[in-house]
């Protein structure tokens, strides 16, 4: 698969907005199948009972400044996400679903739609099935997603707390973009 495949999944869902987003965001989305990111992240955990609905969902345990490598395999628009957070998996499978982004993450689907603003990328959450059954969306207000650069670096923010449980994580940080093949962003300016 090329970098400028017209499969890119992001690309995709988001349309012509996606051109505005910041280099570094791009590269990440634009890297080639089974590219892997190394960076850094603070995970922030919850009490007892987000721990155990954690667990259900493969969430990271809390962690102050965990090293973080992400590995992207795709095929056929859809993208496998590795999360290694220092020896915590996280794998989710993402693909288009109604011009939205579904994300399985271990139990449960999410949909979401894909806005850009202010430079970022921001996960609008709009549908939840858990064990194959829609749960209430409202119970997700808190649930949130933003991808930026920020001093020439892809940067993540990530979080959801729940009704009666609080937060179940969050989890902020950056990968490291550089390395990959300068051709992602000479793509872009053609």
């Amino acid at each position: 698969m090329t970098q400028s495949s017209p499969e890119n999944l992001f690309r995709q869902i988001i349309g012509p907005a996606y051109e505005t987003l910041p280099c570094p965001v791009r590269k990440l989305h634009d890297a080639p199948d089974g590219t892997s990111f190394s960076g850094f992240a603070r995970v922030l955990g919850g009490g007892a009972m987000a721990s155990l609905v954690g667990r259900l969902v493969s969430l990271p345990s809390a962690r102050d400044s965990a090293p973080l490598n992400v590995i992207i395999l795709k095929e056929n628009g859809v993208e496998e996400w590795h999360r290694d957070f220092d020896g915590d998996i996280m794998r989710s499978t993402l693909r288009a679903r109604d011009g939205r982004l579904s994300e399985r993450l271990g139990a449960a689907r999410f949909e979401f739609a894909l806005l850009v603003q202010d430079n970022a990328i921001i996960w609008q959450l709009r549908k939840v099935v858990f064990l194959g059954v829609p749960l209430p969306i409202v119970w997700f207000r808190e649930v949130y997603a933003r991808e930026y650069s920020k001093a020439g670096r892809y940067r993540f923010d990530v979080g959801a707390s729940l009704p009666l449980i609080g937060r179940l994580i969050q989890y902020r940080g950056e990968l490291l973009t550089e390395e990959i093949d300068e051709d992602v962003e000479t793509t872009h300016s053609n």
